[in-house]
């Protein structure tokens, strides 16, 4: 990880971390940003708040519907905030949630209750 940071930035790119929270104390100094699916799932965001405490985004998601359903047009408010008031401090240390189907389809709902489709899904 640590070669591959420095090798991204020396080209100007910025590296993150997907999951792997088992190494995060590890790697914290040489990647600008973490990506992580289901901590509020596997319960342990706790262990990604190290990102926000070091001023780094973590970019969050949760597919609280599961496999088959993909047809909630917008989920409902008790699990928006199951997933979003997740215990994270508020402003530029949050975490940046958003709520997904599990096939990844391009429909995306925000924290706010705005939903999002990508063209071509």
């Amino acid at each position: 990880m640590k070669f591959l940071a420095t090798t991204a930035a020396s080209r100007g790119l910025m590296t993150g971390l997907k999951n792997a929270a088992g190494i995060i104390d590890d790697v914290l100094d040489y990647v600008q940003f973490s990506v992580n699916e289901q901590c509020v799932e596997y319960d342990e965001c706790d262990t990604f708040e190290g990102f926000s405490n070091a001023s780094k985004p973590v970019f969050h998601i949760e597919y609280p519907a599961g496999d088959a359903d993909t047809t909630i047009s917008t989920f409902n408010q008790t699990t928006v905030n199951k997933y979003c008031d997740i215990g994270i401090d508020s402003g530029a240390d949050a975490f940046n949630t958003v709520i997904k189907y599990m096939n990844l389809s391009g429909w995306v709902q925000y924290c706010d209750d705005r939903t999002y489709v990508t063209d071509g899904f």
